[in-house]
């Protein structure tokens, strides 16, 4: 609930902070309008570049805002605009339009006042694989996948919490959230890359991201070179080819690595 309340006073602030800095000058409003408009834009091409996005922000905790970023960036855009019209009435309904914008986006967010839970208590059996009990819990159990390969037992309905799942699904920083906070204290490495086929089997590592589609989540196992595919649709998992990542494996995509270990020191 505080966390829902903190964005909702951001968000309003931002609203009001940019539209009682634009009153004060026409060409303040104006420019603060053109700055918002390309940090919009910029938030949308981060959206499809969540890599990009990760070496911006590698922050777990993030996963919580990340969606709301983008609500907060259009209320302040509509103060601005709305400080540059001449006329009281124009300027009262963006203002308007601006504030639904925000209302829009913590009714999107309510789930940080009232959590959601999803999935079931089941596991990843001795291959590392698991089928999603839901339509939209492919994401945490392409995870849970993913941690058994690094040692980590964990079950659907835990793993669906920890990417802060809903029934809209989850994003790939939710993911990426998740196995860091299961993965805490252990010698991994969590982020989120965009590999090639080629540097994906180039080392021992697991991924977790999207098909071809980019609606459904796959996890890709790599050891020594061989590939297992761990889709949460199939009812256990299959071996998988460069030629298959390179066709069916799309975009930016979680990455676990075993942390390499330091150097013996000397006696």
């Amino acid at each position: 609930m505080l966390t829902l309340l903190g964005l909702l006073l951001v968000g309003a602030a931002l609203l009001a902070l940019a539209h009682a800095a634009g009153r004060r000058r026409l060409a303040v409003a104006r420019g603060l309008a053109a700055a918002l408009l390309l940090l919009l834009g910029g938030r949308v091409v981060l959206a499809a570049r969540a890599d990009w996005e990760w070496a911006l922000l590698p922050w777990p905790g993030y996963a919580f805002v990340q969606g709301f970023t983008l609500y907060a960036l259009a209320a302040a855009f509509f103060g601005a605009a709305a400080a540059a019209l001449p006329v009281r009435w124009n300027r009262r309904v963006v203002l308007a339009v601006g504030a639904a914008v925000l209302a829009h986006g913590l009714h999107r967010h309510r789930w940080l006042a009232w959590p959601e839970v999803h999935g079931d208590a089941r596991r990843a059996g001795a291959d590392h694989h698991l089928r999603q009990s839901t339509h939209y819990t492919c994401g945490p159990v392409a995870c849970v996948a993913a941690l058994s390969h690094c040692g980590v037992a964990v079950d659907e309905r835990t793993m669906a919490a920890a990417c802060l799942t809903r029934r809209s699904g989850s994003s790939l920083f939710d993911l990426y959230r998740g196995c860091v906070e299961q993965l805490r204290d252990r010698p991994f490495d969590v982020s989120i890359r965009w590999l090639t086929a080629e540097q994906i089997v180039a080392q021992d590592q697991v991924l977790v991201g999207s098909n071809r589609g980019g609606g459904h989540a796959l996890c890709i196992a790599v050891t020594a070179g061989a590939v297992v595919v761990h889709d949460p649709l199939a009812a256990t998992a299959r071996p998988g080819s460069p030629a298959f990542l390179r066709d069916e494996f799309r975009g930016p995509a979680v990455v676990v690595r075993r942390r390499a270990a330091g150097p013996v020191p000397a006696r």
